[in-house]
C-alpha cells in the first residue's frame, strides 16, 4: 500500500505494511534523482518499495530511524543487500539495533498470517554509519534535513524536519497516546521535552508520522492525550 505526497521540492512516498501498518517514507527530488539518491525514514520490507526504487534507478540510500523498534527497522538489512546505505540514528537507537535481542517481534501485531509470520522473524542486527547525540543536522541532496531529539516513546526518538515536512515516528500518532510504557520509553521526558515542542510547531507544518495518516498541524488540536483532528471533535459537540 503507499500514498504519494508532493511538497516541493520534495516527492515523498509512503509504503505501509498491513500487517502492522507501519509507514516507510521515500523521498526524492529532482536533483536527488539525477545522482540516484532516495533518502528513507524508517524501514520496512516491500518488493513494491524496491521496484519503485530500481524503477527510479536509486542506487544510494541514506537512512534516518525515528527510533530503535522492530516494526521500524526490519527492512535495514534487506535493503542493504540491494543497495549502498548510509544509516543514521541516535546513539541510543544505534546500540538498541546492534543487539539481536532487541530486534524482535513485539505483540503490536495482529493475528493475520502476515502478522505470524514477523511474529517469527528471526533476531538480526543492524550497524549504525552515524550517529548523533541531541539534536543535529545533514545536508542531503541540498537540502537541510534538522533531526530533533525527542525521547519518551522510547530513549533513541527522534523528529525529522525538511522545509515544512515533519517525520515524527510513533511520537504524534494521530488519535492515539503515544505510547511511553516499553523499555527506554518516558512519560516524563515526552511531557517534558517531546510535546512541548510538537504542540509549537508551525500551523503549516506537515506531520508523517509513524503509522497512520499524513496530517497538518493546521488540521489538529491537542485533546487529553493525543492529538486530534479537529472536524472530530466538531462532530461531538
Amino acid at each position: 500500500m503507499k500514498e504519494t505526497f508532493v511538497v516541493e521540492p520534495l516527492m515523498i512516498t509512503k509504503y505501509t505494511v498491513d500487517s502492522f501498518l507501519c509507514n516507510m517514507y521515500v523521498l526524492m527530488t529532482q536533483e536527488s534523482l539525477r545522482d540516484g539518491n532516495a533518502l528513507v525514514i524508517d524501514t520496512i520490507q516491500s518488493e513494491e518499495v524496491l521496484k519503485d526504487l530500481n524503477r527510479a534507478d536509486i542506487r544510494n540510500l541514506t537512512i534516518i530511524l525515528t527510533h530503535e523498534h522492530f516494526d521500524h527497522t526490519t527492512g535495514i538489512n534487506w535493503l542493504r543487500e540491494n543497495f549502498e546505505v548510509h544509516l543514521i540514528s541516535h546513539e541510543v537507537c544505534a546500540k538498541k539495533i546492534l543487539l539481536p535481542r532487541n530486534n524482535r517481534s513485539l505483540s503490536i501485531m495482529g493475528s493475520d498470517e502476515d502478522s505470524r509470520k514477523y511474529r517469527y522473524y528471526p533476531p538480526y542486527s543492524c550497524t549504525t554509519d552515524e550517529t548523533f547525540c541531541g539534536d543535529t543536522s545533514i545536508q542531503w541532496c541540498g537540502l537541510d534535513v534538522k533531526i530533533v531529539y525527542a525521547p519518551g516513546h522510547t530513549a533513541g526518538s527522534c523528529c525529522i524536519n525538511i522545509n515544512t515536512c515533519m517525520f515524527v515516528g510513533d511520537s504524534a500518532l494521530l488519535g492515539l497516546p503515544t505510547l511511553t510504557r516499553l523499555p527506554g520509553g518516558s512519560q516524563k521526558d515526552y511531557n517534558s521535552m517531546t510535546l512541548p515542542f510538537l504542540k509549537n510547531l508551525n500551523l503549516e507544518t506537515v506531520i508523517f508520522p509513524g503509522h497512520g495518516s499524513v496530517y497538518k498541524m493546521a488540521e489538529v488540536t491537542y485533546r487529553g492525550d493525543c492529538f486530534q483532528y479537529i472536524p472530530d471533535l466538531k462532530e461531538e459537540l
